[in-house]
């Protein structure tokens, strides 16, 4: 009794201590940086999940289609689209990518696209110039054409951007034919603002990673965020297994 009398009152500051901390590290900034095509149109749909499940935490995003440099910005994580070769850093796995062309209804009927995956011959061809690091600006559509067996498809003709939304908004306006990315591109399909010819899709070989510094790795705002996304990747997976 007397030895409890001793550390009761020490016990109780330590533990009251030690949730004041995780409370400090359970709230605050978290800035994350991503491309523009998997904000808009993964990311930004679903980020209203993370704040009602970690209300303390405030999500900066910052868009951007090159990596970032984590000794020298403020960036907590990053999601990146590539081969997620980052040996210096934590690289956590997210979800695989598939590939498809994708157009507006009227372009696809216009040009026998339905019919024949041969019409692409006489279709602008639409790219995204730097889909992952290092890529050139043919590189989805050669990766879809080779796949396809299409080898003589002229891959390296028709139009190109520095993202991917204005290849994907230019084919929604009936310009070309773009390479879609089915993780971001099945809302715009399910409201038929797209359509994709040819089935199925071509398995990627890109896939998207988690990364960010082995140090803020194990910040508990960045373990809040990383079991959230991987979560909503499940839901999102389980979803299409049904």
């Amino acid at each position: 009794k007397s030895l409890y009398a001793t550390l009761s009152t020490p016990l109780s500051e330590i533990r009251a201590g030690i949730r004041h901390i995780c409370n400090q590290e359970m709230e605050g900034s978290l800035m994350i940086s991503c491309t523009p095509s998997f904000a808009g149109n993964w990311l930004i749909p679903r980020l209203r999940n993370f704040t009602a499940a970690c209300p303390g935490i405030d999500v900066h995003l910052r868009c951007r289609n090159d990596l970032v440099d984590f000794e020298t910005e403020n960036v907590d994580m990053a999601i990146y689209y590539g081969e997620g070769h980052h040996p210096e850093l934590h690289v956590a796995p997210l979800m695989t990518e598939e590939l498809t062309p994708v157009c507006s209804a009227d372009y696809a009927n216009k040009h026998g696209l339905h019919e024949s995956v041969e019409n692409l011959r006489d279709c602008v061809l639409l790219h995204d110039s730097s889909p992952w690091p290092n890529a050139r600006y043919f590189s989805e559509w050669s990766v879809w054409a080779n796949w396809a067996g299409m080898s003589h498809l002229d891959v390296q003709r028709g139009c190109s951007f520095d993202r991917s939304e204005p290849a994907v908004n230019c084919a929604q306006q009936g310009l070309g034919v773009a390479i879609g990315r089915m993780r971001l591109m099945n809302g715009l399909l399910k409201k038929g603002v797209l359509v994709a010819p040819f089935s199925p899709a071509c398995p990627s070989p890109q896939k998207y990673y988690l990364v960010c510094t082995h140090e803020r790795a194990e910040n508990l705002r960045s373990v809040c965020f990383t079991r959230w996304i991987e979560q909503e990747v499940a839901q999102v997976q389980k979803c299409a297994a049904k």
